[in-house]
């Protein structure tokens, strides 16, 4: 549910976005993970969980506020450009006016010890440039699965920090690859034409 000031009038160059205020709600207390991931189409297939939200719209087009959480529990996808499958993901995010809280976003892929975790927050005021503050760690975490090009298995001996303005982040940490398989294609013979 919610109420958009926008103008539908049908004259070329109106401002569409009226200056007033934005309200809105969105319920859900167990919405199928694979409706989310048809905002997506193409970045994942085989989805599966259980999304719970309650979230709560205020502000305006310019500073838009939003309050409120979201839960995966029981999630699975097969994620197309990295072909990797995760078998187990989970997540809890809480929205406070102008900031996202990725309390824990969490995936498995394989061996209950192989996963990776990002917690953190981002700041979106300014809304053209947030502010982050993201910390990802991974333990033998399966992250690329690609028949004929590689596999590789990822661990973070200090996990990697994304830290400042969305323009001018610092990135710090250790990534080590422990242990994978990268294909080198034949060369082709080419017949160039003129």
């Amino acid at each position: 549910r919610a109420t958009l000031p926008v103008d539908l009038a049908l004259l070329p160059g109106v401002r569409r976005r009226l200056a007033d205020s934005l309200v809105g709600q969105v319920r859900a207390d167990s919405m199928d993970l694979g409706l989310l991931a048809a905002l997506a189409p193409g970045a994942a297939s085989d989805v599966r969980g259980t999304v719970r939200t309650a979230l709560d719209l205020s502000g305006t087009w310019e500073r838009p506020q939003l309050f409120g959480a979201l839960r995966v529990t029981r999630g699975s996808a097969a994620l197309a450009a990295s072909g990797t499958r995760l078998n187990g993901f989970e997540a809890a995010l809480s929205l406070r006016g102008d900031s996202l809280a990725l309390e824990r976003v969490w995936a498995r892929t394989g061996a209950p010890a192989d996963t990776v975790s990002l917690t953190g927050h981002v700041v979106f005021a300014p809304l053209r440039d947030p502010r982050l503050d993201l910390r990802l760690a991974a333990r033998n975490f399966l992250a690329v699965d690609r028949p004929r090009l590689a596999t590789l298995w990822v661990s973070t001996p200090s996990p990697l920090t994304v830290r400042g303005t969305f323009r001018e982040a610092t990135v710090r940490g250790a990534a080590r690859l422990e242990r994978g398989r990268i294909y080198i294609p034949e060369l082709i013979e080419k017949r160039v034409v003129d």
